[in-house]
């Protein structure tokens, strides 16, 4: 009898062990947008409720121009050590009988798809919020502390340089252009280059529908040819990849919750970033439960938690756009 599902109160274990299966993959493909723009790590099994990234600054070689003298004092190489905090996450629904309950095992359950791509957009919400937040680190005194992103690493929403024709002398439009627009990813383009930071990919955006039909509306759209294809099929949830730039198309409300420039009305920062320098981490999931509450009426309940982190390593690998976008 002890593979009777309700023994207990509890399906067996093997089903159980199905369904968290089911909620940790399904809808990765759909719903999913970050987790493979970032350096990510689905399984990370060591204990502790924090890991540390070791940064290293550059080392450059000297030449010599004689044959003789005393060996050149070497400085020791420049270090920090960024800190990711663990925090953790839950998912519980009814699920009424225990007939609803035995059908958990199939990825295609409308229950386990739901809390499956929660689980994802949780990832995604994650990966922002570790990608423009305060950073935390160890002191020299090896105390926690935080560092915020530097302003030196923001376009203002009224960034009114590199327009068409500067190079030839043209002067700049009378009023700046406040949403997303081709001179400020000129500028956010100069500032990742001026990072030390190895980059093997384009860089990668996550904007709204707004921010791209702003773009593609814009007067200098029409002289960006080779991009028209590409940006012209971007849709909520897809990407598109033209030049050194890589669009994620993002819910509105998932980018505004997070983004709001503080004390201005109606303005959002998008955020850019190498994917090098953004780190993200996930244990293999710490609770899977599917069980009758006798308190709840004897109906049946599935539950899972979890735990993630994110941590941006260097702050020379994100920089954030100001846009002003309608109310709604």
């Amino acid at each position: 009898m002890a593979d009777t599902p309700t023994e207990g109160g509890r399906l067996p274990q093997h089903k159980v062990i199905a369904f968290g299966q089911n909620v940790t993959f399904v809808g990765q493909q759909k719903q999913n947008r970050l987790v493979g723009a970032v350096q990510a790590q689905m399984g990370y099994a060591e204990k502790g409720d924090r890991y540390t990234l070791e940064g290293f600054g550059l080392s450059d070689p000297t030449e010599i121009y004689d044959d003789f003298g005393d060996t050149p004092d070497g400085d020791q190489i420049d270090k920090h050590r960024r800190v990711g905090m663990f925090k953790t996450y839950t998912d519980t629904k009814k699920v009424g009988s225990i007939e609803r309950a035995e059908t958990l095992i199939d990825p295609a359950n409308p229950t386990v798809m739901a809390m499956g791509w929660g689980m994802e957009r949780r990832r995604d919400r994650t990966i922002l919020k570790g990608m423009v937040g305060k950073a935390a680190y160890y002191d020299k005194e090896g105390d926690i502390a935080y560092s915020a992103l530097p302003n030196s690493q923001k376009i203002a929403h009224d960034f009114n340089k590199l327009t068409k024709g500067a190079a030839d002398g043209d002067a700049a439009p009378a009023s700046a252009v406040v949403g997303l627009s081709w001179p400020k990813l000129r500028q956010m383009k100069i500032i990742h280059g001026r990072s030390d930071r190895e980059r093997t990919g384009p860089i990668h955006i996550a904007c709204t529908e707004e921010d791209i039909e702003f773009l593609r509306t814009s007067a200098e759209f029409s002289a960006e040819r080779h991009v028209i294809n590409g940006i012209s099929r971007v849709a909520d949830g897809e990407t598109a990849q033209f030049g050194s730039y890589f669009f994620h198309i993002m819910p509105e409300k998932q980018l505004k919750a997070d983004f709001l420039v503080g004390g201005a009305a109606n303005r959002w920062f998008i955020p850019t970033w190498n994917p090098a320098v953004i780190h993200y981490k996930e244990r293999p999931l710490v609770s899977t439960k599917v069980w009758e509450r006798s308190e709840k009426r004897f109906r049946w309940y599935a539950h899972y938690e979890n735990q993630d982190s994110c941590v941006r390593e260097y702050d020379d690998g994100v920089v954030l756009i100001e846009v002003q976008r309608e109310a709604a």
